[in-house]
């Protein structure tokens, strides 16, 4: 396994590693590479299991977070040994994955397959470019000269990843969604293997006394939204929704779990909104604590743009929880919208705001969707992902000259 930085709890590092531990289960010997593992803050209880081999400190500086190839130049230095495939996870890994071929001889007719979650934004994505060109302006002066620098050479990593992407052995993704967005960009077709999540950890039976701790000293309806605070998760509209439904609900409230650069952006929008009394940042948690978030609260919210899957929209799913969720991305592809979840579009607080006032007004609704919400979630694991993975594998095994 190929990654670029085991360093927070995100999804792309849930999925690797959740599969890489189901992947041992069956039998295989995983190794993973990485520029960066930080053992205390991501996974560390599927991380223990697994030989994790991590880049110089050098090349985990910031000069080099945007120089992709040379990144992945580095993380196919370290790759030794001999092995049967190689799975690259996401940008760059899989120039890595090039790399390596090319310059050891072991690895030479090793299939590769790529596990591309999505195409990188900053270089497909025009929304995630604008974005950044806006963000490195506001910093003015050296700090706009350098981000704007660090996107040209980033730029230059287009004709690695070519040559990456043309050379994959096949290429895997998380929905059709992502594979659509895969094609247009690549011009191939990704192979769709859907993402699971631990049932054991996320049920309807979640201890009801860690679930109170959560609700404590929070009387009225509670809205949760766990993400990555990023422009494209577009929490902005969420807290602009929220807004709307404090003037209907004057006692709900909102937490927002998870952390990242927009995080004082969001606050200060908190603010201007009028809510922030009735907001609560909570940071990034242990992945083992979130289930009680889950379970406390009353709808679940999620606003992302063009999100490849939706693990957390899934995971409160499980938790029997009614999900409002942007009409956009992977989770159109579980959700049955107004049966096991309500689909509302991504843009428009006021879609948000009604979906969860309707919710909240309407019990018997809401525990309706939220039952049918826990039965759909049950269809998918992490031992079903592996052993769909598994089946890639031997085919591409098989086909190996």
């Amino acid at each position: 396994m190929i990654h670029n930085y085991l360093a927070w709890q995100g999804g792309a590092e849930l999925i690797l590693l959740a599969l890489s531990k189901e992947l041992q289960h069956m039998g295989y010997e995983v190794d993973i590479y990485v520029l960066l593992h930080d053992k205390e803050n991501c996974f560390p209880e599927l991380t223990r299991d697994f030989r994790i081999v991590s880049a110089s400190r050098i090349f985990r500086s910031r000069y080099f977070s945007a120089t992709p190839y040379l990144q992945a130049l580095e993380l196919a230095k370290r790759i030794s040994g001999e092995y049967d495939i190689i799975h690259a996870h996401n940008f760059p890994s899989h120039i890595a994955a090039f790399f390596a071929r090319k310059m050891n001889r072991k690895l030479s007719n090793t299939p590769y397959l790529w596990a591309c979650n999505e195409p990188p934004r900053i270089l497909h994505d025009p929304l995630e470019r604008s974005l950044y060109r806006a963000r490195a302006k506001l910093s003015g002066g050296r700090g706009n000269a350098s981000a704007l620098l660090g996107l040209r050479v980033m730029e230059a990593s287009k004709v690695f990843e070519a040559m990456a992407t043309e050379n994959a052995t096949a290429i895997m993704t998380l929905s059709e969604f992502a594979a659509r967005w895969v094609e247009s960009v690549y011009g191939r077709r990704a192979i769709v293997v859907n993402p699971g999540l631990d049932l054991h950890e996320f049920n309807t039976n979640v201890d009801p006394i860690e679930t109170n701790r959560v609700r404590e000293k929070i009387g009225g309806p509670l809205l949760l939204t766990v993400s990555r605070l990023w422009p494209v998760k577009n929490v902005e509209v969420a807290l602009e929704a929220f807004q709307q439904v404090s003037k209907r609900i004057p006692e709900a409230h909102y937490l927002i779990v998870g952390d990242g650069p927009s995080r004082l952006s969001l606050m200060r929008a908190a603010r201007e909104l009028g809510v922030s009394e009735k907001v609560t940042f909570v940071g990034d948690l242990a992945h083992d604590k979130l289930a009680s978030y889950y379970a406390a609260c009353d709808v679940f919210m999620f606003p992302a743009l063009g999100e490849p899957w939706g693990l957390t929209p899934l995971e409160a799913m499980a938790c029997g929880k009614p999900v409002v969720v942007a009409r956009d991305g992977g989770p159109r592809e579980f959700i049955k919208d107004g049966v096991d979840g309500v689909l509302v579009e991504p843009s428009d607080p006021s879609s948000y705001a009604d979906a969860v006032i309707q919710l909240l007004e309407n019990g018997s609704l809401s525990q309706s969707i939220g039952k049918a919400a826990a039965e759909k979630a049950r269809s998918y694991t992490w031992a079903s992902m592996a052993k769909g993975v598994s089946e890639l594998y031997r085919t591409l095994i098989m086909s190996k000259p």
